[in-house]
């Protein structure tokens, strides 16, 4: 899957991608952002960033592109939430392999929480 993704890069192939991830991006946004127009605005300013990323020539070196589009979430929801700009691109020196103030572990939390079945 990894080598796939990076393949696609390396072709220019970001609609493959952007195919590829987008359930990923809206699901995680929504699972954030309760409100449905905002989880969903603030989704498309995730690919927006992404897309910006992939104009600007951005590599990653060893980052898998699954690990950027999710730290890419989380830096636009983070924004979202501090009433930052989610629609510019990442600065160049940010990190992909550190998530935002530990918001990766909070984020599969609450995924692993909402996969547990109801209790009685």
């Amino acid at each position: 899957m990894d080598a796939e993704d990076a393949r696609s890069l390396a072709a220019g192939d970001i609609a493959r991608l952007f195919a590829k991830y987008d359930s990923v991006i809206r699901g995680r946004c929504r699972l954030r952002i309760p409100n449905r127009a905002d989880a969903d605005d603030v989704a498309q300013n995730v690919r927006l960033r992404l897309l910006a990323e992939h104009r600007r020539g951005k590599t990653y070196g060893d980052h898998p592109y699954r690990v950027i589009v999710n730290q890419v979430i989380l830096y636009t929801i983070r924004d979202h939430f501090d009433g930052g700009p989610i629609d510019v691109p990442l600065p160049e020196d940010w990190e992909p392999a550190a998530p935002p103030d530990g918001a990766h572990e909070r984020v599969e939390l609450e995924e692993l929480l909402a996969e547990l079945p109801d209790g009685d």
